[in-house]
């Protein structure tokens, strides 16, 4: 989707009025609040400030604030990302991090997920959807149904399209599925129940040739039979496992 994420922290300030400085390659925002952190999305720039996030128009300067009142889980936002899904991954200051879809917040703190600490000072997002989150507690990385690994191997590209058997199985909580793909594809693997709900979507994207490891994380979810589908368009495989709590 073309978005470019610019994290950085710096003594820059903001204002709801365009002032022309003498130098016409510049436009100053001035209002005094100190910004931490920028992620560009096309016409919109995300500013992180010690008083909250700000959703500028770069054409009007017309802007939109969120804060503690409106479901920022903290005002004081240090690092700002935007996934391919266009949802934007916010970190703060005690608050933990925190997932706005433009409508919903999803927050992640240090007694409810994986995250290291609530103090999250910088955030980056790879190509196959992993958030990579720093905090004074160290590193983490998190992806919404499972982190997506490449397998680390020799420079040997795999001959033909392949899904292997989840291990372990039976398991619990954690299983991983592992793949081969002999070229770039638009792949899609999903788990599905005994019923034929989709339960999860592990991968749905563009990925290049090589094998792929998906570590799934079954916490939400009871025991039982759960069935997992590789398809790229031109080649489709199913396996079962199965949930032990």
């Amino acid at each position: 989707m073309g978005y470019k994420v610019i994290l950085f922290s710096l003594a820059l300030v903001l204002t709801s009025n365009l002032l022309f400085s003498q130098n016409p390659e510049w436009i100053n925002y001035t209002n005094g609040q100190i910004v931490f952190s920028l992620a560009d999305e096309g016409n919109h720039l995300w500013v992180g400030t010690i008083g909250g996030l700000v959703k500028l128009d770069k054409s009007t300067g017309q802007m939109q604030f969120f804060n503690s009142a409106n479901g920022l889980p903290d005002n004081w936002v240090n690092a700002i990302a935007i996934d391919q899904q266009g949802n934007k991954w916010i970190g703060t200051s005690g608050g933990g991090l925190a997932k706005f879809d433009g409508i919903n917040w999803t927050v992640y703190k240090s007694w409810n997920s994986g995250l290291p600490t609530n103090w999250v000072y910088s955030i980056a997002i790879d190509e196959y959807g992993n958030k990579w989150i720093g905090t004074d507690g160290g590193l983490g990385v998190y992806r919404e149904g499972g982190v997506l690994k490449v397998e680390e191997k020799s420079n040997e590209i795999p001959k033909e399209f392949a899904l292997y058997q989840n291990y372990p199985n039976p398991f619990n909580p954690t299983t991983t599925i592992e793949f081969d793909l002999p070229e770039r594809s638009s792949v899609r693997l999903v788990v599905y129940d005994a019923l034929g709900r989709e339960v999860e979507k592990l991968v749905d994207g563009e990925l290049d040739a090589g094998r792929y490891r998906v570590d799934f994380n079954t916490i939400n979810l009871s025991s039982g039979v759960y069935f997992y589908i590789l398809d790229d368009g031109k080649f489709r495989d199913v396996k079962k496992m199965v949930l032990v709590r």
